[in-house]
């Protein structure tokens, strides 16, 4: 199956999720990316960076809705990192939230989700079509992702390309 994407820079973060500036988050050293060397490997968040953005959101919601969270420690769940590469039309429409740890997708079109592109994946590259414009965003703030993506879309434009290329990495939980 070929996913296609489509993002809109709408990136709308509500005061419910005003969370620490960019420079008081922490260093990552469990990060996995490309490199020249190995330039296929896939760009892979670290599965507590990602688990602790994803229950910052849950949290903010909750608190949102005037409820009270309760963490969903389940001894028989386990988690992967799993990646996807998405091509979207320009302009992509997406809304990303920032938390203290990464950049979420917080909102997706319906065109958007067609194309595999879900709420709570996190961005790792942004990409013309054609690969010459790349540029890596794993654990960039949200400025720094949305002028990312920018970038490539205004490169695409520029070399008459109508797509542009996420990485994108995805938390699936199993059962066992």
């Amino acid at each position: 199956m070929k996913f296609a994407t489509c993002l809109s820079i709408l990136y709308t973060v509500s005061s419910a999720f005003a969370f620490q500036p960019s420079a008081a988050r922490p260093t990552f050293t469990s990060l996995h990316s490309s490199n020249e060397e190995n330039p296929d490997r896939p760009n892979l968040v670290s599965q507590s960076s990602f688990l602790s953005a994803r229950e910052t959101v849950y949290r903010e919601v909750a608190k949102a809705q005037g409820v009270e969270y309760e963490t969903q420690d389940d001894p028989n769940v386990s988690y992967a990192i799993g990646r996807l590469e998405v091509d979207l039309p320009i302009p992509p429409q997406i809304d990303l939230i920032e938390t203290p740890e990464l950049v979420l997708v917080n909102g997706v079109s319906q065109d958007v989700m067609e194309t595999g592109l879900q709420p709570l994946d996190t961005i790792v590259s942004v990409s013309s079509s054609d690969g010459k414009f790349k540029g890596d965003v794993m654990a960039a703030d949200i400025e720094e992702t949305s002028n990312m993506i920018k970038g490539a879309m205004q490169f695409a434009r520029e070399n008459g390309q109508s797509m542009i290329k996420f990485e994108v990495n995805r938390l699936i939980k199993g059962h066992f």
